[in-house]
């Protein structure tokens, strides 16, 4: 949801659907990719960004009207990103697979690579704490990592044998501690 009664969803082969009536009619929006997209986030009502296969990285300067290409992800090109989160318009995050994690602090003209937790596992989820810009992951093995460094070093917070499944995302609501959602109700 970007603002009241507007939302974007996203999915298989360049999918992207728009609502501004709280989901009463969607309108497709030509994205001119073919790869699956995976996930948006809007850090504010005018930038958005979307990520997906083969490190497709689209942004939005005016609420979901346009689309074009983000400047190309600079390392692990081609890898499918599978979440995407901002801590402003400027300065974000975009992970998926075999652990990838790549940094923007220029609203996405460069992305680089940053290392992550090394249970190379994909890394389906993403959330910044907002607070104190420290960063949450939950991949596909169950683990969970954490850095409190904006991504320069990472902790190993959760292993994958204690979760019993997949994890495919993670969110931090101020004040409080991460919540991750995964596959046999793991919560």
């Amino acid at each position: 949801v970007v603002e009241p009664g507007k939302a974007f969803v996203a999915g298989v082969r360049g999918t992207l659907l728009r609502t501004e009536d709280a989901g009463a009619t969607w309108e497709p929006i030509n994205t001119h990719v073919t790869v699956d997209l995976n996930a948006i986030h809007f850090p504010d009502v005018d930038t958005g960004y979307v990520v997906g296969g083969g490190s497709v990285v689209l942004l939005t300067v005016d609420g979901g009207s346009t689309w074009t290409y983000s400047t190309t992800v600079e390392s692990g090109q081609g890898v499918p990103l599978f979440d995407v989160r901002f801590h402003n318009r400027t300065t974000g995050w975009a992970v998926g697979e075999e652990g990838t994690v790549m940094h923007t602090n220029d609203g996405g003209e460069e992305w680089v690579a940053q290392v992550g937790c090394s249970t190379g596992a994909d890394i389906r989820g993403i959330a910044v704490d907002l607070e104190h810009l420290g960063l949450w992951t939950a991949a596909s093995d169950g683990s969970i990592c954490h850095s409190s460094d904006a991504g320069s070093s990472w902790h190993l917070e959760q292993e994958s044998s204690t979760t019993g499944g997949t994890l495919y995302s993670v969110r931090v609501w101020p004040g409080e501690y991460p919540l991750a959602f995964g596959s046999q109700g793991t919560l």
